[in-house]
């Protein structure tokens, strides 16, 4: 996936970059608002807040990005803390990293935020706001190659230390609990949409627009 990825990357030639799954979903104008921003700022990565959908488009819940400062700490506990689709990065700051790397199935998205800090590039949070969705399904990759996956993320966490281990899980667990509420809406939509009952559809104006 990620050889397919850096080949369309690198025949490209914008200043900033990005790229979707194909279970990602923007919402309108999105990358629009996100680069009008991101222009004026001395920013290499910009990412914002992401809304989690079920295998059917319907809203789960959402989790909002935390801050910057709180990124190094995160991902040496091996957290990605945003959704990869609602994130942008400057081409130069791909080209400076080579790219993500190929030899990683799962989690190379990881690996390359995680190397842009240990290179001390810089990141800028665009708020809270949603400006993506990624959907949860049984048979996507993340949930049927999990324990790869965190594999992965150990393997890359262990190369460089970015924050000592013990503050940065301890780091990790206080966002978590932070953002306890969205664990607590996920919980109580997936126990409702289990049932008869079934929430209203909140994806209407999700699509992808040619136009951006």
């Amino acid at each position: 996936m990620y050889r397919a990825i850096n080949h369309g990357l690198q025949s490209g030639s914008s200043p900033w970059c990005a790229y979707l799954n194909s279970d990602d979903l923007l919402y309108p104008r999105a990358f629009l608002r996100m680069l009008r921003w991101a222009a004026a700022s001395e920013a290499d990565i910009v990412y914002a807040g992401a809304d989690f959908v079920d295998a059917d488009g319907r809203y789960l819940h959402n989790m909002p990005p935390p801050p910057p400062h709180l990124l190094p700490f995160l991902f040496q506990a091996g957290t990605l803390p945003f959704s990869q689709p609602a994130c942008i990065f400057r081409r130069r700051a791909y080209e400076l990293l080579n790219g993500f790397d190929e030899s990683l199935k799962y989690s190379s998205d990881f690996d390359f935020y995680r190397r842009a800090l240990l290179r001390s590039f810089r990141f800028a949070r665009f708020g809270s706001e949603p400006v993506a969705a990624f959907r949860l399904s049984p048979g996507q990759a993340s949930s049927l190659h999990s324990s790869e996956m965190a594999l992965e993320h150990q393997r890359a966490v262990s190369t460089a230390t970015l924050r000592p281990p013990l503050v940065s899980h301890a780091a990790a667990w206080l966002w978590r609990l932070a953002s306890s509420w969205s664990y607590v809406d996920r919980t109580a939509r997936y126990t409702r949409l289990t049932g008869r009952l079934r929430l209203k559809r909140r994806m209407d104006a999700v699509e992808i627009h040619s136009d951006l």
